[in-house]
């Protein structure tokens, strides 16, 4: 809505009825449209979109690197050995990017130069995690709670079911075959 109301004849405006999750995909979106010249003002509970706009952004512009698959890449290096990534900017409004203090948390190394993110192995302790603002991470944060001694929560996740697969019963099912304990919980 916010990439198409935008080219209306007539003002919008979006009105939540929820509370906000994910808030960092809105916030890459606001970024977005703001560097193509389209206005948009936050309200209290949601969005004025003025109609009648149209996208006007630079020849060129560099697409920083994405968070959510970078993340599965950077667990494999706080499981075993080391692995750096590269092109990922550590002031991104992506949500997901929220990987690193995650790995850290379950006790990883994390080290950042300039762009580049590097994950280095060291023993893990199971940690709580809010997904509520990170679903894409649940996935890769399952088998990083897999790895880790001691138990993982992940709470705030249960708009995974309605994704396309339930994801939360998909992971529950594919750690339990290779002798994950695991309680799936609502």
């Amino acid at each position: 809505l916010l990439f198409a109301l935008p080219l209306l004849e007539g003002d919008s405006e979006i009105v939540l009825t929820t509370a906000v999750e994910s808030r960092g995909y809105i916030n890459m979106t606001l970024k977005t449209l703001k560097t193509f010249g389209v206005e948009v003002t936050e309200t209290e509970n949601g969005w004025k979109i003025p109609g009648g706009q149209t996208y006007a952004g630079p020849r060129m512009r560099f697409t920083e690197g994405d968070w959510s698959n970078a993340a599965f890449w950077l667990v494999a290096g706080a499981i075993q050995g080391s692995i750096g990534c590269q092109g990922l900017d550590m002031a991104s409004p992506q949500g997901d990017r929220a990987i690193v203090s995650l790995l850290e948390e379950f006790g990883a190394e994390t080290k950042t130069v300039l762009n580049q993110i590097t994950v280095t192995h060291k023993e893990m302790k199971g940690i709580r995690i809010d997904a509520s603002q990170i679903p894409d991470l649940v996935p890769i944060l399952c088998i990083a709670g897999a790895a880790a001694e001691g138990k993982t929560e992940i709470m705030n996740a249960g708009r995974l079911r309605i994704k396309e697969s339930d994801r939360l019963a998909a992971m529950a099912d594919c750690l339990k075959k290779i002798g994950v304990e695991v309680e799936e919980r609502e």
